[in-house]
């Protein structure tokens, strides 16, 4: 974490953490603080923003979704009055 941090300096750090530990340490400590309240902020900010937009996006897109429409669809059209209404049409359509 020392060396993404603080990128070419990193080894040069970790070699400060050993040889001078009271002065390296609270520094790195706080460096790596910020980073991680840092990391925290553009995460909740990025989550915010994928669900806003899997919201807007994926709802009406989802696959789970139409077999139920199609099925809703299905069971509605076969209900026993529909079924008489379609009987009485083509028995018209003879007359």
């Amino acid at each position: 974490a020392i060396q993404n941090l603080y990128g070419d300096q990193g080894e040069s750090m970790i070699e400060y953490i050993y040889k001078f530990p009271g002065t390296a340490v609270p520094v790195v400590r706080r460096r790596l603080i910020e980073k991680i309240e840092e990391w925290k902020k553009i995460q909740k900010e990025l989550e915010m923003n994928w669900a806003e937009n899997t919201r807007k996006m994926n709802l009406s897109k989802a696959l789970d979704r139409k077999p139920w429409n199609s099925k809703d669809a299905v069971v509605s059209s076969i209900t026993p009055q529909n079924l008489l209404n379609e009987v009485m049409e083509a028995k018209k359509g003879l007359s």
